[in-house]
């Protein structure tokens, strides 16, 4: 047990003395009040020396009271009178929504301060000596002043987690408001080999041991002891690392692990070459679900579908696809969420997938599904799927049954931010996640692609003392966004919100980028500022806007004209993969955890996935086949993407960025018919200004006609005569563009139809 811990569990009692000039507080009476009433956590120590509270209390007397066992215990706790200040001239972390609070100034040493912050810490006001409120305390701010605020101090200690040297491997750990902390080492089999204490550093907050060379790839915890808010008294259990580089299944162990070993490296991982970054107006991104991109395609073999690997077999339908699209002009493959999260069982034989059969599902959830009913209970759940009437919600319902049982997730739920996600390896304990991620960025990079990550560092998949809380363990309640009143964390519909504003959690997220960036060769992030699209499918999502009595084909046509909004007239525009072969998710439109049966795509073009079983809590159905494309119309949709890809590789007229666009372009819409609107967007390269340098040699104007109507649409153009539609258009797939007419003034454009005309230099 370490000095400090036997400091707290002795009594902070011999404090009392700090509270001077009133009545005697009778704990009792405290422990009373908080038994009778609704006790809120409205109370916030913002900075070492500054409590916030509600301006609405005429109390006459405001008390800060420790206990550092918490409030149930029957230990003396430590008081102290606050004194009120004024908030003229204050330049601590409060902000702006505290402005109008009451501000409170403890006096107290440094010392006590960590003493207090390692407990339950409440705000008492008394009224003539009866108590008028009492608060509980939230506390981060004043953690980040206290630990984070010097020069030299928490948040620029740079060996969190384990590092292996040369003769010996380190652990660290921050904790301040822990009591103890050991450190737990593991054998492969996750047996117990040693626990050892920690050493803490009062200042950091952090706690440290070092162990011998023998450990690495073996496993570790910590265990710590600590009050916890969650469970209102002193507890002591184990943690996986918050900065973990490596983990068991489902992360219930932490992997001692060196990244630059090489055993954690594929072949030629070292010397492969990484594309060179495109500015990012030149960029064209292509987001995708690991899951997704080979989960149920047959030419990969089965042991890679849906894994890292799946992108590692040249000869696969999926990986050609991909590469074709990189021979094109997508510039950047961006991964949706791939650190480890919790809403998938990694132990691949504990999940239920499509592949099993009914009678092995139906003992995974304890025969609850009404499909459990089926006589023959032999034949697997894609076989029992296939044979539902997909104009009936069957199919759903079977997906609901099992989707918090199976192998697919959106991503959801983060638990360690700095390791790659178990169920998309081989085998989730140890190495292999590591060398598998490594060795499908690397057939990426291989490909031309840029890799990029979506990432998510404001929400955590537990909290409090659940089995897959790490954070929340680590240093309770300060990493969480929490109701500035009732102090109950801020909840999303799968996750709890973290707060960016505390120090480290910001030191967090910038190590683990690093991670990312350095070991893993990632060479982009995306922090939720992917331009938002509706639910679902960009097809899907088309068939709830149109008329129901539109063609198909005319629904093809309005299916490509966002193509040409998204590459033409977006910097930076982001596909989602399949958009480009029309790919459905059967109109279910947040499909993030409806299974690999209505997520699935088809890289070989016979079908879209479309109408495969109707979604939960959706009126849409298809009984005529209105809706259903042809492997010809997938292929057509195809082969314009491409034509359009090639359109804007062909110019730096078209893509332009920020004032060179400004000076350049202009966006006209020349009609709003019934029949729809005509936007003309006109791209100078000095025939209008000739004052503008000359970026592409062979041109002096490009002109994008889009007719969103259903009828021919005619725009006059200046000398527009010596136009000419773009040669890629002219020998493209579209053969209805080819029908556009230019005359001495004008143009004129097939209905759903962008054409694009050039003037020669």
């Amino acid at each position: 047990m370490s000095k400090f811990g036997a400091a707290i569990i002795v009594s902070l009692s011999v404090f009392i003395a700090a509270c001077s000039g009133s009545k005697s507080l009778d704990i009792a009476e405290v422990k009373k009040f908080a038994s009778a009433n609704i006790i809120d956590s409205a109370a916030h120590w913002i900075s070492s020396d500054i409590i916030l509270l509600p301006k609405s209390s005429t109390a006459q007397r405001v008390h800060l009271i420790g206990f550092s066992k918490g409030l149930k215990s029957n230990e003396k706790p430590a008081r102290f009178q606050l004194k009120a200040v004024s908030s003229t001239g204050s330049s601590d972390n409060s902000s702006s929504y505290f402005q109008d609070w009451s501000r409170y100034q403890l006096t107290a040493n440094d010392n006590d301060k960590r003493r207090l912050l390692s407990g339950e810490v409440v705000v008492i006001g008394m009224e003539d000596d009866a108590i008028a409120f009492l608060h509980h305390v939230q506390t981060p701010g004043a953690i980040d002043d206290i630990y984070t605020s010097g020069p030299n101090d928490a948040d620029e200690i740079m060996d969190y987690g384990v590092v292996v040297g040369v003769d010996k491997v380190s652990f660290r750990l921050w904790a301040p408001t822990a009591r103890s902390a050991k450190l737990e080492l593991f054998d492969g089999n996750f047996n117990t080999i040693s626990t050892k204490p920690m050493t803490l550093d009062a200042t950091t907050g952090s706690w440290h041991t070092d162990t011998n060379q023998e450990n690495v790839n073996s496993y570790y915890r910590y265990q710590i002891k600590a009050y916890h808010p969650s469970a209102r008294k002193v507890e002591t259990y184990s943690v996986t690392d918050p900065y973990s580089l490596g983990l068991s299944a489902n992360g219930e162990f932490s992997l001692i692990v060196d990244l630059n070993d090489p055993a954690t490296k594929p072949d030629d991982w070292d010397n492969h070459k990484v594309p060179l970054a495109l500015p990012p107006n030149e960029q064209i991104f292509y987001a995708a679900h690991v899951g997704d991109f080979s989960g149920t395609d047959l030419s990969t073999p089965a042991a890679d579908r849906g894994k890292f690997n799946g992108f590692t077999n040249q000869d696969t339908a999926p990986v050609k696809h991909l590469q074709d699209l990189a021979e094109t002009g997508i510039t950047t493959f961006i991964l949706d969420p791939v650190f480890d999260y919790g809403a998938v069982n990694e132990i691949e034989y504990e999940q239920v997938t499509l592949d099993r059969t009914i009678d092995q599902a139906c003992i995974t959830i304890y025969e609850s599904a009404k499909f459990c009913d089926t006589p023959d209970r032999s034949i697997t759940l894609r076989q029992l799927i296939s044979s539902f009437d997909p104009n009936t919600g069957q199919a759903s319902e079977v997906i609901k049954a099992i989707q918090n049982v199976d192998d697919y997730s959106a991503g959801i739920g983060p638990v360690h931010y700095s390791v790659p996600e178990g169920s998309y390896a081989s085998d989730p304990d140890g190495l292999p996640r590591i060398v598998e991620f490594r060795r499908m960025v690397m057939a990426l990079h291989n490909m031309g692609l840029q890799v990029d990550m979506k990432v998510s560092y404001d929400k955590a998949y537990h909290i409090g003392m659940d089995g897959q809380s790490v954070l929340d363990k680590t240093v309770p309640n300060y990493y969480l966004e929490r109701d500035p009143f009732t102090g109950e964390p801020i909840k999303t519909e799968n996750d709890t919100k973290l707060s960016s504003d505390r120090s480290m959690m910001s030191k967090l997220k910038k190590d683990s980028l690093n991670v990312w960036t350095n070991a893993y060769k990632i060479d982009g992030f995306h922090h939720g500022e992917i331009p938002p699209r509706k639910l679902g499918t960009q097809w899907d999502s088309l068939q709830y806007d149109l008329d129901s009595k539109m063609e198909l084909k005319d629904r093809l046509r309005q299916h490509i004209q966002i193509f040409y909004k998204d590459l033409l007239n977006i910097e930076k525009p982001v596909i989602l993969m399949g958009d480009e072969i029309l790919r459905s998710n059967s109109m279910w439109m947040s499909s993030g955890n409806a299974g690999h049966w209505f997520n699935a795509v088809d890289f070989t073009y016979q079908t879209n996935n479309f109408n495969v079983g109707i979604p939960p809590n959706t009126d849409f159905i298809d009984k005529e086949g209105r809706y259903v494309v042809s492997p010809e119309d997938i292929q057509f949709s195809l082969a314009v993407f491409k034509d359009i890809l090639r359109l804007r590789k062909s110019s730096s007229l078209l893509t332009l960025s920020g004032a060179d666009s400004e000076r350049r372009v202009r966006i006209d819409q020349i009609s709003a018919s019934e029949h729809g609107r005509v936007f003309v967007t006109t791209i100078d390269n000095g025939f209008i200004n000739s004052d503008l340098d000359n970026i592409d040699s062979s041109l002096s104007q490009i002109i994008i006609v889009q007719n969103e109507s259903s009828k021919r649409q005619t725009v006059k153009i200046d000398q527009a005569g010596k136009l000419r539609l773009h040669p890629v258009q002219t020998r493209g797939a579209d053969k209805v563009v080819r029908q556009s007419v230019i005359a001495l003034d004008h143009v004129t454009v097939p209905g759903y139809t962008t054409a694009v005309f050039v003037r020669p230099e």
